[in-house]
Formats: C-alpha cells, structure tokens, sequence
C-alpha cells in the first residue's frame, strides 16, 4: 500500500518507523521515513489502511517472534541481529512472487505495479503518483509513465462523454405541419 523502495523497506524499525496513534497497536499505522534515509532525500509519510495494519499486527504478534529470539526493533530482523539486508530480502520477495504466481517480478517492479495499476484508473493523475512513489521531479513520474494509460485515459474519456450524453434530457421538438 506504501510502494518504498526496498533500501528503506528492509531496515524499517518498530521504535523509529511506524507508530500507532493508540497504544497496544491499535488505532491508525503511520509509517514515516525521514529525508535523509531516503534515496532523492523526499521524506516519506504513510497512512496505512486499517487491512494492512491488521496484516502487519498479526506478523508482529505471530509470524515475527518465529524468525529470531530476540528480534529487537526491526520490522523484518536478520540473521546477525540487525535488520534484513535490503538485496537478499529483494531476492527473498522475488521468490515468494515466483513461487506463488509463476512470475518474475522484482521488488521495485512492484512499484511501477503499484503506479500501472493506480494511472489504469485516474489517467492523468501523476501528481498522485509523484508524491506516493516520493519522486522530487514530476519529470521523473512522467518519463516513467506518461503512455502506459492511453487505453485506460480513452475508455474514462468515453465513459465520461456517455454518461453525459445519457445524463442530458432530449428536448421537445415540436414540428409544424406544412399546408
């Protein structure tokens, strides 16, 4: 729901990154990455919805405590204490992918996913995914995107026009009878 980049996805920390606004892990998740851990030095800050927040409390209070004894404040801890290294845990997302779909999909392509599938449903709508995918540059949004919705910007341009014309009401024409 937040596609950042897997540089600052491995070393997510409990105590630093996320914060629920009540506590017990209840409440609103909000993920913040301050600037300066982060690649084009764009801060980052996410609301999760409240269905990733459930997936993420349970990994906390189920899956988490499998993978180490002590797994301090990592959201994915490693195995020398620390936090998952960002390339082996790419590789570890890319497997899973592969294994469950039969796809290969790398874990920045799930970004670009991320930006196909939003631009499919608001042609146009860069600014939205500027900001989401934290690019300084609204150039860099669009030398990355600008076509791969032309399909999707023709059927919302039809669907708008046909609800227009399906909105309007005919007028009355009266025809005179000729003598």
């Amino acid at each position: 729901m937040c596609p950042i980049r897997i540089g600052n996805l491995a070393p997510l920390s409990l105590e630093k990154h996320l914060a629920w606004s009540r506590p017990g892990r209840q409440g609103k998740l909000q993920l913040s990455i301050p600037p300066e851990e982060v690649k084009n030095s764009e801060p980052l800050e996410f609301e999760l919805p409240e269905e990733s927040a459930l997936l993420i409390k349970l990994y906390l209070e189920k899956y988490r405590p499998l993978l180490r004894e002590n797994p301090g404040e990592w959201l994915f801890p490693g195995r020398a204490g620390g936090h998952k290294h960002a390339g082996g845990f790419g590789q570890q997302i890319k497997c899973t992918i592969r294994r469950h779909t039969g796809l290969e999909v790398n874990a920045h392509l799930l970004r670009h996913i991320g930006a196909k599938v939003y631009l499919d449903h608001n042609p146009g709508a860069y600014e939205v995914v500027r900001r989401v995918l934290g690019h300084r540059s609204m150039d860099t949004t669009t030398a990355f995107y600008t076509g791969f919705e032309t399909k999707a910007a023709a059927r919302h341009f039809d669907e708008v026009i046909l609800k227009s014309r399906t909105s309007m009401h005919p007028r009355k024409v009266r025809l005179r009878r000729r003598k």
